[in-house]
C-alpha cells in the first residue's frame, strides 16, 4: 500500500483548505463580475474586453472556461432579476452553485466548497 492511502485529513488540513477556497472562490468571482459587466454579452462571441479579462484570469491560473461560465452565469442573473423572473433567478443560482463546486472539485477543494455552503 502506498503511504498516501494512510493519510488521514485532519481539521487543520481542512482549515487551510476552507481558507484556499474562499481566496479562489473571490477571484473567480472578481473576474466573472468584470466580464459579465461589459456589454459585449450577447454578441455570439466574447469581446476584445472580455478576451482580456479572460486572458488575465488565466495569466493567474485560472481556467478561462470557468471565468467566461461563471460571468454569464452573472449576465443572466442580472438581467432575470431586471426582469423580475425569480423562478429564472433561483435557477441560475443554483447553475453558478454547480459549476464553482464542480471548478472546487477539479482543483482538490471539494470538501472546502462542502464546508464552505453548508
Amino acid at each position: 500500500m502506498s503511504v498516501s492511502s494512510h493519510l488521514v485529513e485532519t481539521p487543520e488540513d481542512l482549515a487551510v483548505k476552507v481558507k484556499a477556497w474562499k481566496a479562489t472562490e473571490a477571484e473567480v468571482m472578481r473576474f466573472g463580475r468584470e466580464y459579465a459587466e461589459d456589454d459585449g454579452v450577447g454578441l455570439g462571441k466574447p469581446s476584445a474586453m472580455q478576451d482580456a479579462i479572460a486572458g488575465d484570469a488565466g495569466d493567474k491560473g485560472y481556467p478561462t472556461t470557468v471565468v467566461r461560465e461563471v460571468g454569464s452565469i452573472l449576465r443572466r442573473i442580472e438581467v432575470a432579476e431586471e426582469a423580475n423572473k425569480p423562478a429564472d433567478v433561483a435557477e441560475l443560482k443554483t447553475k453558478l452553485r454547480a459549476e464553482l463546486c464542480g471548478f472546487a472539485n477539479k482543483i482538490g477543494l471539494g470538501k472546502a466548497y462542502a464546508e464552505v455552503t453548508q
